[in-house]
Protein backbone atom coordinates (compact mmCIF):
# COMPACT_ATOMS: atom_id res chain seq x y z
CA UNK A 1 0.00 0.00 0.00
CA UNK A 2 2.81 2.36 0.65
CA UNK A 3 4.18 1.86 -2.89
CA UNK A 4 1.18 3.22 -3.97
CA UNK A 5 -0.61 5.64 -1.59
CA UNK A 6 3.23 6.53 -0.20
CA UNK A 7 3.58 6.71 3.96
CA UNK A 8 1.19 7.15 6.10
CA UNK A 9 0.63 10.82 7.24
CA UNK A 10 1.81 11.30 10.80
CA UNK A 11 -1.71 12.71 11.89
CA UNK A 12 -3.50 10.18 10.35
CA UNK A 13 -0.37 6.88 12.06
CA UNK A 14 -2.58 6.41 14.94
CA UNK A 15 -6.21 5.24 12.99
CA UNK A 16 -4.38 3.55 11.00
CA UNK A 17 -2.43 1.10 13.37
CA UNK A 18 -6.04 0.66 15.33
CA UNK A 19 -7.71 -0.40 11.67
CA UNK A 20 -5.05 -3.15 11.49
CA UNK A 21 -5.54 -4.23 14.32
CA UNK A 22 -9.25 -4.78 14.33
CA UNK A 23 -9.50 -5.82 10.87
CA UNK A 24 -6.33 -8.30 11.61
CA UNK A 25 -8.42 -9.56 14.90
CA UNK A 26 -9.64 -13.74 14.64
CA UNK A 27 -13.26 -12.00 15.86
CA UNK A 28 -13.04 -9.93 13.09
CA UNK A 29 -12.42 -12.42 10.40
CA UNK A 30 -14.95 -14.93 11.61
CA UNK A 31 -17.33 -11.42 12.17
CA UNK A 32 -17.80 -11.89 8.50
CA UNK A 33 -19.15 -15.39 7.96
CA UNK A 34 -22.78 -15.85 7.74
CA UNK A 35 -24.62 -17.46 10.92
CA UNK A 36 -25.17 -20.37 8.90
CA UNK A 37 -21.11 -20.92 8.09
CA UNK A 38 -19.97 -19.26 12.10
CA UNK A 39 -22.22 -21.86 13.66
CA UNK A 40 -20.54 -24.86 11.40
CA UNK A 41 -16.68 -23.40 12.72
CA UNK A 42 -17.65 -22.38 16.33
CA UNK A 43 -19.56 -22.43 18.96
CA UNK A 44 -19.80 -19.72 21.75
CA UNK A 45 -20.01 -21.11 25.70
CA UNK A 46 -23.34 -19.87 26.93
CA UNK A 47 -23.54 -17.14 24.29
CA UNK A 48 -24.57 -17.34 20.38
CA UNK A 49 -21.27 -16.33 18.28
CA UNK A 50 -23.21 -14.29 15.88
CA UNK A 51 -24.65 -12.00 18.67
CA UNK A 52 -21.34 -11.62 20.62
CA UNK A 53 -19.29 -10.81 16.97
CA UNK A 54 -22.12 -8.11 16.13
CA UNK A 55 -19.92 -5.30 17.31
CA UNK A 56 -17.36 -6.13 14.81
CA UNK A 57 -19.92 -6.65 11.86
CA UNK A 58 -21.74 -3.28 12.87
CA UNK A 59 -18.03 -1.60 12.39
CA UNK A 60 -17.32 -2.38 9.30
CA UNK A 61 -18.26 -0.01 6.85
CA UNK A 62 -19.85 -2.58 4.21
CA UNK A 63 -22.26 -2.67 7.15
CA UNK A 64 -22.39 1.15 7.63
CA UNK A 65 -19.89 1.30 10.05
CA UNK A 66 -17.91 3.95 10.82
CA UNK A 67 -14.45 1.37 10.03
CA UNK A 68 -12.94 1.59 13.42
CA UNK A 69 -14.04 3.17 16.86
CA UNK A 70 -11.96 3.61 20.40
CA UNK A 71 -14.55 1.11 21.95
CA UNK A 72 -13.45 -1.55 19.54
CA UNK A 73 -10.18 -1.07 19.58
CA UNK A 74 -9.97 -1.60 23.24
CA UNK A 75 -12.77 -4.64 23.01
CA UNK A 76 -9.95 -6.34 20.90
CA UNK A 77 -7.32 -5.59 23.00
CA UNK A 78 -9.09 -6.99 26.16
CA UNK A 79 -10.17 -10.14 24.65
CA UNK A 80 -7.15 -12.32 26.44
CA UNK A 81 -8.91 -10.81 29.83
CA UNK A 82 -12.08 -12.49 28.64
CA UNK A 83 -10.94 -15.96 28.15
CA UNK A 84 -9.59 -16.80 31.75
Amino acid sequence: MTDTLGPVPSNQQQAVEAIEEIYGSSRMMLATLPRELLAKVCIGLNCDMYDVLEPFRSTRPINGGPAYSDELVTLVRSLNFDLD
